[in-house]
């Protein structure tokens, strides 16, 4: 795995996207893409090469910010239900806007590592990258190849220029230093995505990062990370182990259909519960535009680098011919990302 050019990652704070492929995918062999929205680090794995997603906590960092909720979807057809399979039970089900049916099922992953397996022989996929960001104001293009530089560079941010981990966020138990949830990936392509709204196109906004940076300004779109990985068959199983210490359990997946389209799901840090029938993703137009909870993601770094500042984005500019996204609206994920595909 390499991380595309920064050590520390700040991530999710894109939207819903449809399914779409930056690559083009061998459709004789088995993949799996895996959507990370919502409030999450992603760092490298040193020892491993890999990549770790941390889901942040933010109620833990200020009580005044919205609980968040880990959670991995997917839809049921792609989950072996058979006995002694998928042990890991469901904590729930939700519409798949795709189909209109109540068929992806999510499980919570509150005070879980979760680990995926990499990929055959471990080979690592690089995340491809198309030039510097925001060259001359060139804003991203749905249509071409993502990359992980969409993706907010926490290092960027910081008085040290630097954006290392805070080491017990990769202990056995890291809930002490905010982590809610973990997850590990062993290997595969690390792009970002950009959602479509009927609201706005979100590959076609800038966010400027106030108060400015200790090190200069600093703005750019937010793409919401995703990653592919190639399976070595058409089964994956993703193991969840309690920080307490207790039993894991697994969730198996299958491809049944024929090769071609990867098996499709999230890893996400919903801002509100599924289960809300009150679910809203923003209360007013200011939240949508000035994202307050992104500064629960500067305690994920060693203290030494957090600074006094914590910058966070900033809505301010559409392309001509394109509005902001407006609140309320369930598709508008860019105030706390939730959602689904």
């Amino acid at each position: 795995m390499r991380v595309d050019r920064r050590h520390f990652i700040a991530a999710g704070l894109g939207g819903v996207a449809a399914a779409c492929h930056p690559f083009i995918l061998d459709p004789t062999v088995p993949w799996l893409s895996v959507q990370i929205p919502g409030l999450i680090g992603l760092t490298k794995d040193d020892r491993s090469g890999g990549l770790i997603a941390l889901m942040v906590d933010p109620k833990a960092v200020d009580p005044m910010l919205r609980q968040h909720f880990p959670r991995l979807v997917t839809d049921q057809s792609n989950v072996d239900m058979r006995s002694g399979a998928t042990t890991a039970k469901p904590a729930g089900t939700k519409v798949n806007p795709k189909t209109g049916m109540k068929s992806l099922l999510y499980w919570d992953l509150t005070a879980y590592k979760v680990t995926f397996p990499a990929e055959p022989g471990n080979k690592i996929v690089r995340a491809k990258t198309l030039g510097k960001r925001l060259e001359h104001q060139r804003l991203p293009d749905l249509l071409t190849i993502g990359d992980a530089s969409w993706i907010p560079q926490m290092a960027k941010l910081t008085p040290t220029g630097k954006s290392r981990v805070n080491p017990a966020c990769l202990g056995q138990n890291p809930q002490s230093a905010k982590v809610a949830a973990r997850v590990d990936f062993g290997s595969g392509a690390l792009t970002s995505i950009f959602p479509r709204s009927k609201t706005g196109r979100y590959d076609k906004i800038e966010f400027r990062f106030e108060p400015e940076p200790p090190r200069g300004p600093y703005q750019q779109a937010l793409g919401v990370p995703r990653l592919i990985q190639q399976l070595s068959s058409g089964t994956v199983t993703i193991k969840l182990e309690p920080f307490d210490g207790t039993m894991a359990t697994q969730i198996v997946l299958n491809r049944t259909e024929e090769f071609g389209d990867p098996i499709e799901m999230e890893v996400k840090n919903e801002s509100a519960d599924p289960d809300d029938p009150g679910f809203v993703d923003c209360m007013n137009d200011d939240d949508l535009q000035v994202l307050h909870h992104f500064g629960a993601l500067y305690a994920l770094l060693d203290p030494s680098d957090q600074g006094s500042l914590k910058p966070i984005p900033h809505a301010v500019a559409a392309a001509e011919g394109f509005s902001l996204p407006h609140c309320p609206a369930t598709d508008v994920v860019i105030w706390c990302p939730g959602g689904s595909f």
